[in-house]
């Protein structure tokens, strides 16, 4: 579960950790993650100048976590870019989502009681302040297929990341 906070005026910092779908670029508190993205805008993040620091072991375990499993039943802390209350609902419930699986924005909305409100779940991942973390990339429209603004990007690549590696864990596994 996300828990979320209040801006922290001091002490941001950024670091890119490497994934197989390429580097992500991570700015961090002492204690919470501002952002991650797989496209670093460089050393400016919401306006601010972020010097780049030594990324702690707590920010790296959550990242390797995130890749190979997922953040489900993992509470951690995320500062707050002024999303809606609702928005923070639907991102919050995306991190629920099982590694390698996919909801679609319809049911991620009956999920956080809103029926009906699959765009207002579609405007919520499209403004996720954490690539990768919140696994926004599992969510997908009801015919199966990616938002278009997904096709070929990283969101691809990180389904089919995770597709293979449960694949691989299917094959390994033990008759």
């Amino acid at each position: 579960m996300i828990i979320w906070m209040e801006d922290q005026a001091d002490g941001w910092r950024r670091a890119a950790l490497p994934t197989p779908v390429g580097p992500l670029t991570v700015v961090y508190t002492e204690t919470a993650v501002v952002a991650s993205s797989f496209t670093d805008p460089g050393p400016y993040w919401f306006g601010r100048p972020v010097p780049p620091g030594v990324c702690p072991p707590w920010l790296e375990d959550l990242v390797a976590l995130a890749l190979h499993e997922s953040l489900a039943g993992t509470d951690w802390r995320l500062l707050n870019p002024g999303l809606s209350a609702t928005e923070a609902r639907a991102l919050d419930r995306a991190t629920t989502i099982p590694f390698g699986e996919t909801r679609a924005y319809g049911e991620l909305a009956r999920a956080i009681d809103l029926p009906g409100r699959a765009r207002l779940v579609g405007r919520a991942m499209s403004r996720s302040p954490a690539s990768l973390l919140i696994p926004t990339h599992r969510v997908i429209r009801a015919d199966g297929r990616p938002a278009p603004s997904e096709r070929g990007g990283t969101a691809d690549r990180l389904r089919a990341y995770e597709r293979a590696l449960v694949r691989t864990a299917t094959l390994a596994a033990p008759p």
